[in-house]
């Protein structure tokens, strides 16, 4: 199906200023741009839905219903056809059901740790803001300024303890996220921002362009985002299976 455990070398430009930025400042004038800071930090749920169009013309649109409440529940529902796939995180446990929408239940299978992991860490960044996740060992640093996308960035790279590390390239003029690049079991997974969408004074991206090793694979266009919603009771839930 669609990857969006996202969904996130570098060529100087110009010199830095006498007085180097820090990753805090960078990403504390990100957030601003976004938003609020009560605002950003009273969101406790999301949704966003959606519409996908890959790049490949052999593979068919999807609709896409991703909602989160913090700490880290997440549910994500793909349409594809018929078919609908959902992945559910809640209380550390995490699994994917496969079903055909008349069907009920249909395959379900646990994730494994490395993906209920990029599952749990993707649930979290929703509510962060680019703010580095400090409790679970992830650190940010600046490591200057490249150009990217047409755009003189920021770039601030954010690691954790043995894993893989994460850019994301901040626009000098306005601030805004350019592009986040992930690796993801030894490939790059790169996700481009595209316009605006203000929700409760919030900005979120109108669009999301996904890119694997550089050559494009989909494009997201975001119909609708719900902040601080009344979720449906039992709606992270992780159906038993029958045994």
């Amino acid at each position: 199906m669609y990857r969006f455990c996202i969904v996130f070398g570098l060529a100087a430009v110009s010199a830095l200023s006498a007085q180097t930025p820090t990753a805090g400042s960078i990403i504390q004038r990100a957030r601003t741009m976004v938003g609020p800071e009560p605002a950003l930090g009273d969101i406790v749920t999301l949704r966003i839905e959606g519409r996908v169009q890959p790049q490949d013309p052999k593979l068919m649109p999807a609709k896409v219903v991703l909602i989160a409440r913090k700490p880290c529940s997440q549910r994500l529902e793909i349409y594809v056809d018929d078919i609908v796939e959902t992945t559910i995180l809640h209380g550390g446990e995490a699994v994917v059901i496969r079903a055909h929408e008349k069907e009920g239940l249909g395959q379900m299978r646990p994730l494994s740790p490395a993906e209920r992991e990029c599952l749990e860490e993707s649930t979290r960044n929703l509510f962060n803001f680019y703010t580095p996740d400090n409790k679970y060992g992830e650190n940010a640093s600046y490591a200057g300024i490249a150009k990217h996308r047409g755009q003189i960035c920021d770039v601030i790279v954010y690691k954790r303890p043995g894993k893989t590390k994460t850019l994301r390239y901040f626009s000098r003029k306005e601030a805004k996220l350019v592009a986040t690049i992930k690796e993801v079991s030894g490939e790059q997974i790169e996700v481009v921002e595209d316009g605006d969408l203000y929700v409760n004074g919030i900005r979120f991206p109108q669009a999301q362009l996904y890119f694997q090793d550089k050559q494009p694979l989909h494009r997201m266009e975001v119909d609708k985002v719900l902040v601080n919603s009344v979720l449906e009771e039992g709606i992270f839930d992780i159906p038993k299976q029958k045994k």
